[in-house]
């Protein structure tokens, strides 16, 4: 069995790292939009918050790109706003 070199190493721990921020942001993103759909205008508003800071830090980190992180929250924005 041949030694894994340390740079398969360090991506495999990246892409599960990687894969656990993007999954709890979009666990976050239903559960926001589930909210909005049941035109639940105070919880809707604290889980924005919450999808928000989330994206944000997926951002920060370089798990998803600056652009699409602002274009999502732009977009969460936008459907929590049109049930207020």
């Amino acid at each position: 069995m041949s030694k894994k070199s340390r740079k398969i190493r360090d991506s495999l721990k990246r892409r599960h790292s990687n894969r656990i921020v993007k999954s709890g942001v979009k666990s976050t993103v239903s559960e926001l939009k589930k909210a909005v759909a049941g035109k639940e205008t105070v919880p809707a508003g604290e889980i924005l918050k919450k999808v928000c800071r989330q994206i944000d830090k997926a951002a920060s980190k370089g798990v998803i790109h600056s652009n699409t992180a602002a274009r999502k929250k732009s977009r969460l924005t936008k459907k929590v706003n049109s049930i207020v």
